[in-house]
């Protein structure tokens, strides 16, 4: 391949100066606070493996790489032609033989150069762009090229990015396993750190009720600073474009909402999905309310014309990080999940939600949506229910729920057995029939709006699920 193509993407091998130009750089630049994602702490630039970056669309995942290479540069005093970035979806690679013929072409340049480099960084962005693309990966590691070498791709489809990590058996370099990092939107605590950086909490060691009520109730010292902090994430969920505008701005603007509504809708046509169909689904599952349903029912309720229709376009939401699914368990205290029982479906970030059901629904201005979302006490439970159940998912192997004639709303798995039992209750009032379900698993841990107290008869810890979200590990 040409280096006039690769020189494209990487001014900086002619002057470090042109990062300074870079079109992400100058965005986190102009931040009023910076956002960094945990992830950029989780990547070994010095050993060689090849790291998969797996996110939805417009979470941040060019920006950590852009973020990468000024560190390198600017912090670490790495040589800029030793750094190599690839845009997929700009360069338009057609196949397995495109990409190799890219990777192969830099690395002989780079090693070509009067100055050897002891190791050289490839990052490869938006990489599900290119059908088997993961074949051209492997055809330059199997020719020996790739010693010296740290690879970072990424893509926003989980599907296409595991297929990818399948073809590369034995070639993932050190801590194989260590090497695919879901970079999902940041976490409420996440949003609290950057917002209030002088708030010092202590988070949860292990999370269990009483672990989380004792720490919820020394952070509750900062009431007002983490409420503050929530009522903003309830809007702008953990996307970088909507937290910066509603800092700025104290809304979010049409136009950020149609980047990633756009960005989303052209990744479904990608998957071969039609937009009207997409519409009639998510206004189903909006009009269900988080509650138990399944294939058949989602498909009477759209009019979709089959159930097997409703579930592929579900899927390929999944895959996309736009949809999370809960299964129920077998039986109530096992671990064993039923996929075949009703199953419950959320979106996994506020900002998805009022972007996408506002979409669904034809409803003309969008943070009109979302404010009246937020401010509505039942809407602003059902979308609470998702934010608790996306937090859980990033600490435990598998999350469920039970329903039979009582519920759990969370139930927390790991090491093959129930780690803890959850419930949702975002109202100002708790009766002891709100606490039915626990007591049945004889207690656990019961997220409520405003109360921090322990029902010591029932071993049920009420905590207010700000405080609990505030408490809980990035």
């Amino acid at each position: 391949m040409e280096l006039a193509r690769l020189r494209e993407q990487n001014r900086w091998w002619d002057s470090p100066d042109a990062l300074g130009t870079d079109f992400h750089l100058k965005a986190v630049a102009a931040t009023p606070f910076p956002i960094n994602h945990p992830v950029e702490k989780m990547i070994n630039l010095a050993q060689d493996r090849l790291y998969i970056l797996r996110g939805p669309r417009q979470v941040g995942k060019t920006t950590i790489l852009k973020k990468l290479i000024k560190n390198l540069i600017t912090s670490d005093g790495a040589d800029p032609r030793s750094i190599f970035y690839f845009a997929f979806d700009v360069a338009g690679l057609r196949n397995a033989t495109e990409v190799k013929d890219a990777v192969i072409s830099y690395i002989n340049w780079a090693r070509s150069l009067p100055v050897q480099r002891d190791r050289l960084w490839i990052l490869l962005d938006e990489v599900t762009y290119t059908p088997d693309w993961a074949v051209g990966i492997k055809a330059a590691y199997d020719l020996g090229l790739l010693q010296g070498c740290t690879l970072l791709t990424t893509g926003s489809s989980a599907i296409d990015l595991r297929r990818g990590g399948e073809r590369l058996p034995g070639r993932r370099g050190l801590f194989a396993d260590q090497n695919d990092i879901d970079v999902l939107p940041v976490s409420f605590r996440s949003l609290l750190s950057c917002l209030y950086p002088a708030v010092s909490i202590q988070l949860v060691e292990q999370i269990s009720p009483e672990d989380i009520f004792n720490k919820a109730k020394t952070a509750s010292y900062y009431q007002n600073e983490i409420q503050s902090a929530f009522k903003k994430y309830l809007l702008s969920g953990g996307y970088p474009l909507s937290i910066i505008d509603l800092a700025k701005k104290e809304e979010i603007t049409q136009g950020t909402f149609f980047t990633y509504q756009q960005a989303m809708l052209g990744d479904m046509t990608r998957a071969g999905k039609n937009e009207a169909v997409l519409r009639e689904l998510i206004g189903g599952i909006l009009t269900k309310n988080a509650e138990p349903i399944t294939w058949q029912i989602l498909q009477q309720t759209t009019g979709i014309g089959s159930h097997n229709t409703v579930e592929d376009y579900v899927r390929t939401l999944e895959a996309l990080f736009v949809l999370s699914l809960l299964h129920q368990v077998r039986y109530l205290g096992g671990s064993e999940i039923s996929f075949r029982k009703r199953k419950k479906i959320y979106f996994t970030d506020p900002f998805q939600y009022h972007c996408l059901c506002a979409w669904s629904s034809g409803y003309g201005n969008y943070f009109d949506f979302a404010d009246k979302t937020v401010t509505d006490p039942l809407r602003v439970s059902r979308l609470l229910e998702g934010v608790v159940a996306a937090h859980l998912m990033r600490h435990f192997p598998k999350l469920a729920f039970w329903r039979n004639r009582t519920e759990i709303d969370f139930i927390c798995l790991g090491n093959g057995k129930t780690e803890m039992f959850a419930e949702l209750k975002y109202q100002t009032r708790i009766t002891s029939d709100d606490k039915r379900g626990l007591k049945k698993t004889k207690g656990g841990l019961l997220l409520t709006r405003d109360h921090l107290q322990i029902d010591q008869t029932n071993h049920i810890y009420m905590v207010p699920v700000h405080l609990f979200l505030a408490v809980l590990p990035e």
